[in-house]
């Protein structure tokens, strides 16, 4: 049998009483020449005569077991007969005397032999007096050190366990599934609408205007402050412009409600661009109508409540809807959403778009930042002595260029670098330096009115790069 060595039967003892077979262990087992020994009786006088007294017992018309044939039912059958045949008679006309202790049937040795029932037996788990200890897992709602910090720098997707997600949408939003139908349906779709950013309703100089757009098709989501509705500020429609060229559609649709101020941005943005562009209008004031564009705006405004949020929590101090920084946590919210938030389709907007997602490390905004300028021209590159980073206000990625945008402290422009380095835990943060923040993305240079986008460090107007302002208030060595 598999996994059991069974002795042939030995011979018997001066009382009569055979001894009985046994698994290898039970008792002293020999092997000599590959055939399998009798048990080891303890009166015989010597290993030849034990062994002469096995091969009598299986003499006649019984067959040997061979533990190595092919043939495993004919192995099986003459293992039986070899096992239970009658023992021959003794010397003098002797029985044969079984103990009654000692004695087995051949259900009974069959049963021991069994091979699942031993298995069983093996394996039995006896009644425990205690209870084992027992090692809980880490609960999936508390999250660790590094993945809390991954979260606090996007809030996105939407956690439970973070209070500032909590606080700025009180519920998780519902994903977009994307179907190849809605695009065989028709031209390509972008929805636009009107809302106001504040914290006090009753109070109108707390408030700033937004205009919020979405592509039907990618998700993807653009806002932008403006100092007034309608065509009265050109900003609208000139942004407005460049977020649908990034789409690279030709002919599409722009969809609005039929709010007068919303329709002469519509009509300029057409006469702006090279290619057909469609206008529709539902009637006025009818959020149900323009439904695309209304989830647009809800989940602009949480994901732009998220990162004010998160940036009081980090300053202790509360940030105002008029302050600089803010206007560049709209883009910023925009492309956390278009990065980030992932539909049921399992795609970002960002990999509906560009067929990837999106790789760039990025940061919690408003940390404070060492920013690498790009060197100047060649004969510039020789100043060996001078500071090679500047001190900044991290604002996130350019969309177009995936550069980072960094405003300088003390009233500096901001800037576009390739690469800027994190500062320790204790380094990160200065509510002083967000005070003092003058640039906005409509104006991002205070020195220079008529510069409209951040630029890098060598192509902006009056930023020395060089270092020289780390010696701002201190003598030089060397010097008179």
């Amino acid at each position: 049998m598999p996994g059991f060595c069974l002795a042939a039967i030995g011979p018997v003892k001066p009382d009569g009483v055979r001894p009985q077979p046994v698994a290898p262990g039970v008792g002293e087992v020999e092997q000599q020449d590959g055939q399998i020994a009798g048990l080891v009786d303890p009166d015989a006088k010597d290993a030849n005569s034990m062994a002469s007294s096995s091969s009598s017992a299986s003499s006649g018309d019984s067959e040997v077991f061979d533990p190595v044939s092919d043939d495993e039912e004919a192995n099986e059958a003459s293992f039986e007969k070899d096992l239970f045949a009658e023992p021959p008679p003794l010397k003098g006309g002797q029985e044969v005397q079984m103990d009654e202790d000692t004695a087995e049937t051949k259900e009974d040795v069959k049963e021991k032999m069994n091979p699942e029932k031993v298995a069983s037996d093996e394996f039995k788990c006896s009644p425990c007096g205690e209870e084992a200890p027992i090692k809980m897992a880490r609960n999936p709602a508390d999250p660790t050190p590094e993945e809390r910090e991954r979260h606090n720098a996007t809030h996105q997707p939407h956690r439970p366990w973070c209070r500032i997600c909590v606080e700025a949408r009180a519920r998780e939003d519902p994903h977009y599934k994307q179907t190849e139908e809605q695009k065989k349906d028709g031209l390509p779709v972008v929805c636009v609408d009107y809302c106001e950013i504040g914290e006090d309703p009753k109070d109108e100089t707390d408030r700033q205007t937004c205009l919020v757009a979405r592509d039907r098709w990618t998700r993807s989501i653009f806002a932008v402050v403006l100092k007034c509705k309608g065509s009265g500020d050109p900003e609208a429609a000139k942004q407005l412009l460049k977020f649908i060229d990034r789409l690279g559609y030709t002919k599409l649709e722009i969809k609005g409600d039929g709010e007068p101020a919303l329709v002469d941005v519509m009509n300029k943005v057409k006469e702006l661009r090279k290619h057909d562009t469609l206008l529709k209008n539902p009637p006025a004031y009818d959020p149900q109508s323009n439904g695309v564009a209304e989830r647009a705006v809800q989940e602009f405004k949480g994901q732009l409540r998220a990162v004010k949020l998160g940036l009081e929590q980090k300053l202790s101090e509360k940030i105002s809807p008029k302050s600089e920084i803010l206007q560049w946590m709209v883009p910023h919210a925009c492309e956390l959403i278009n990065r980030y938030l992932v539909g049921d389709d399992g795609r970002t907007s960002h990999y509906r778009l560009h067929h990837k997602n999106f790789a760039h490390a990025t940061m919690e905004f408003g940390e404070m930042v060492l920013a690498k300028p790009l060197r100047k021209p060649r004969h510039y590159r020789k100043r060996a002595l001078k500071s090679k980073v500047l001190d900044g206000i991290w604002l996130g990625i350019d969309g177009r260029t995936n550069e980072h945008r960094v405003v300088l402290e003390n009233g500096g422009p901001a800037i576009k670098v390739r690469t800027a380095l994190r500062r320790p835990d204790s380094e990160k943060w200065n509510a002083d330096a967000v005070r003092a923040v003058r640039a906005t993305p409509r104006h991002p240079n205070p020195g220079n009115e008529s510069q409209d986008e951040p630029k890098h460090a060598r192509d902006t107007k009056g930023l020395n790069i060089g270092g020289d302002r780390l010696c701002q208030g201190r003598k030089v060595l060397g010097t008179s």
